[in-house]
């Protein structure tokens, strides 16, 4: 895994990176908390048969500084970066993999370019869900954690996370150093205030929305919930895989919201066998 920077619409972008450029790109998009560490345990694994590419996303870890005050929407900002990082990467063809927000992001984007991001892998998501929801999430978010989050610790982000996870013991300190220091950055928490908070003009923004798109959706869709997942309940996949039309759901037993990181073995060999399986 390396660690680069690449200056994408004008902006300073970080991404992580492993395998041969020369193989097929599978762009991986976090969540809105996390940086690109969110894939710490699967960006080598994955490497070996994809070139892999983990962005920090606009506005979040080492990509900035944004401005999400004025302009557009915070969602169409981020898709519109990363739609400008796959082709100043050159992608053709690629895959991605998004989790919770970055499900989101990864969607809109296929949505665009459908004809080129041509396998989905969403985990645990609440972003598909009603906007009344999302308004009623982003208000408990910004009062249990603002300003908090930009003043933890490491000690603090383990503690923090064991609301996300079954196990907290699978959470590797790598992982969230990064994260610690992207959130001294001065510009970080006023990004992370303003993305939280377009969350909750969703209803005014259908084109930013997909619960009600799930038929357009052609990708051949990997849907990886944990059992026990409080933020994005397993109830959330079922309208998921009654939408969209070639979507596979992978259930993960004592896993919360971060797969990825709580079952890593299991999860790159599950993404990796979905990936390289023929289309149908």
């Amino acid at each position: 895994m390396q660690a680069r920077f690449i200056t994408v619409n004008n902006i300073r972008t970080r991404y992580l990176t492993a395998g041969d450029p020369s193989n097929t790109p599978l762009l991986m998009v976090h969540g809105r908390i996390l940086s690109a560490e969110h894939w710490f345990c699967n960006i080598d694994a994955l490497g070996q048969d994809f070139y892999v590419v983990a962005a920090d996303t606009l506005g979040s870890g080492f990509t900035g500084p944004a401005d999400f005050s004025k302009g557009l929407h915070p969602v169409e900002q981020r898709v519109d970066h990363l739609e400008a990082l796959v082709d100043k990467l050159g992608f053709g063809e690629f895959y991605a993999s998004g989790s919770s927000h970055g499900a989101l992001l990864s969607t809109l984007l296929h949505l665009r370019m459908p004809d080129r991001l041509t396998k989905l892998v969403v985990n645990g998501s609440a972003a598909f869900a009603s906007p009344e929801l999302l308004a009623d999430s982003v208000d408990a978010t910004l009062q249990r954690d603002d300003p908090r989050i930009g003043k933890l610790s490491l000690r603090d982000w383990h503690d923090w996370m064991r609301g996300y996870v079954y196990d907290p013991g699978c959470l590797p300190d790598a992982a969230f150093t990064p994260v610690m220091t992207a959130y001294a950055q001065d510009w970080v928490m006023d990004c992370w205030r303003e993305s939280l908070k377009g969350h909750k003009e969703m209803a005014k923004r259908p084109d930013l929305r997909i619960g009600h798109r799930l038929d357009q959706i052609k990708a051949d869709t990997l849907l990886v919930w944990g059992r026990d997942d409080a933020g994005a309940p397993l109830s959330d996949a079922e309208p998921l895989v009654a939408g969209i039309a070639r979507a596979k759901l992978e259930v993960f037993d004592n896993c919360g919201h971060m797969p990825m990181m709580e079952h890593p073995d299991r999860f790159n060999a599950v993404v990796r066998d979905f990936l390289m399986r023929r289309s149908r």
